[in-house]
């Protein structure tokens, strides 16, 4: 609800958001490009951008005054339970099934921070000043992270049921916790008094301490003999090996792997779905953008050792262009073969199961 309590926008499992007048209580909009349920929803402080979180592991940013939506943010890999606005509104938080918090920026889409929980995220907010984050999670933990740095500073551990909402006070001296044991909580925190907002600039992927700027002219007298040498050092050693040092980069851990290839995967299928939902038939640049997805997680999987955590995708990929691709246009021994190629840790194995022994009668 908007803070004059005029407007309310609600989300639902049959993917919509509702903008809703009080006044009136009539639905003076419905925005639907999710492609599956939604199951939080937020409004920023003016009530001019509403956020929503859905099953179909993405976040969209939408215009309330055009309906529009604005900008998808892609990165969880499950279902997305919680999302919130920052109080200046250019930050956003969610939390998902995939056991992440994520730190967005609202103008760019780009993911800031990522925070690993053990368990199912529920709930999440931000404090006000914006330097702290809270998380209820489905082993029955509160923590309060700080988002700076990405370390978590408290673990509240005395619910016995999953955390379904938290928030925080505004001088981040408590917390409140509801959960599934039937029980509301409040919480004394004694958090680290810290005034100042946080900026996008002091938000860091990895917690890594930053100089200040007050060490940055004697830092640079000792460091900047050692940075020549280095080059220096540097330029020998491709000289002598005969290989251009320039280009390299680091490799990619499986994690950053499969993060990427199951983000790719996502707008894949959304942009797929999308073309799909414009076409009374799937046209023939639907089934080209599926059939490009499905090449590119086949050639992930391969190349990583087919790796367990891009499975879910994989399997979810090939399920959809067998049945949708290629037994509707009557290659069904092909959609066949494809299908029982999908893993069998895929969630909807069953439903995969079942079509075979159609297919197979």
């Amino acid at each position: 609800m908007s803070r004059d309590n005029n407007l309310i926008v609600s989300g639902s499992y049959d993917g919509t958001l509702k903008i809703w007048d009080v006044t009136t209580e009539e639905c003076v909009s419905t925005l639907n490009e999710h492609q599956d349920g939604i199951r939080s929803v937020a409004l920023n402080t003016d009530a001019s951008l509403a956020l929503s979180g859905s099953f179909d592991c993405s976040l969209k940013l939408w215009d309330i005054s055009t309906g529009k939506c604005l900008r998808t943010f892609i990165g969880h890999t499950a279902e997305i339970h919680s999302v919130c606005f920052s109080s200046d509104g250019k930050f956003a938080l969610s939390g998902a099934f995939d056991r992440t918090l994520k730190y967005w920026d609202i103008e760019t889409g780009e993911c800031l921070l990522t925070l690993k929980e053990d368990s199912d995220v529920y709930s999440v907010s931000l404090s006000h000043d914006n330097r702290f984050a809270i998380s209820g999670n489905g082993d029955a933990t509160l923590k309060i992270w700080d988002i700076s740095t990405g370390e978590c500073l408290k673990v509240f551990e005395e619910h016995t049921d999953v955390v379904s909402s938290v928030d925080l006070t505004q001088d981040n001296r408590y917390a409140v916790s509801v959960s599934g044991d039937e029980t509301i909580k409040l919480w004394k925190l004694d958090l680290p008094d810290i005034k100042k907002p946080v900026s996008e600039e002091e938000v860091i992927h990895n917690p890594i301490d930053k100089p200040t700027k007050n060490y940055w002219k004697l830092g640079g007298l000792i460091l900047l003999p050692l940075i020549i040498l280095s080059f220096g050092l540097m330029f020998w050693v491709s000289s002598n090996s005969g290989k251009d040092t320039a280009d390299r980069k680091p490799p990619k851990t499986k994690e950053q792997t499969c993060d990427r290839a199951i983000a790719n995967a996502q707008a894949g299928i959304q942009n797929y779905q999308s073309i799909k939902n414009n076409n009374e038939n799937i046209s023939s640049k639907a089934i080209s953008t599926l059939k490009q997805t499905l090449d590119e997680i086949e050639t992930q999987y391969q190349n990583n050792k087919q790796p367990v955590c891009l499975e879910e995708y994989l399997g979810r990929v090939r399920h959809k262009y067998a049945v949708e691709v290629l037994a509707s246009s009557g290659q069904q021994q092909e959609a066949i073969d494809l299908l029982k190629k999908v893993p069998s840790s895929y969630s909807q194995i069953e439903a995969v199961k079942q079509k075979l022994q159609e297919w197979d009668k």
